[in-house]
């Protein structure tokens, strides 16, 4: 596989995130219901209809929109300096990656919220595994060339 197979891979990845996260900033009301029991394995209802739905409908729209950002981005630097072989969008993709992936699942096990950490590693292996691939068949091409 080559280095525009995993940047392809990496750009389709962040673009079905963006849809994601802006759901829960469109649609939150349904997405949320959904991101309850996949990101944090709260059952329906578990959360109570008024004020108290309402800030954590608040809080998953943030999240949302802050995640649709990241992906733009990501894909941003996946179109461009990465598709031109600029080594510097490798190494800052995978530190936002890395940054986010530590962060995120140390304070979900910290709390006691092991689904979430668990379902981080889906997003890990959807953004992690096309740009390892990327760094993989650069290198090897480097090597060659």
């Amino acid at each position: 596989m080559t280095t525009e197979f995993y940047r392809r891979w990496l750009l389709l990845a962040s673009g079905l995130i963006a849809a994601y996260a802006a759901s829960l900033v469109l649609a939150g009301s349904i997405t949320g219901r959904l991101f309850d029991v996949l990101g944090f394995g709260i059952q329906a209802g578990a959360v109570p209809d008024g004020q108290p739905r309402s800030y954590v409908l608040f809080i998953y729209g943030v999240l949302g929109a802050v995640l649709a950002g990241w992906m733009v981005t990501i894909a941003g630097i996946a179109a461009g300096p990465l598709r031109s072989g600029e080594r510097w969008a490798r190494t800052v993709l995978a530190a936002s990656l890395g940054t986010w992936f530590v962060l995120d699942t140390g304070l979900s096990l910290a709390v006691g919220f092991w689904q979430h950490a668990v379902f981080n590693l889906f997003f890990l292996g959807c953004l992690g595994l096309p740009l390892a691939g990327c760094w993989s068949t650069a290198k090897a091409s480097s090597l060659q060339g």
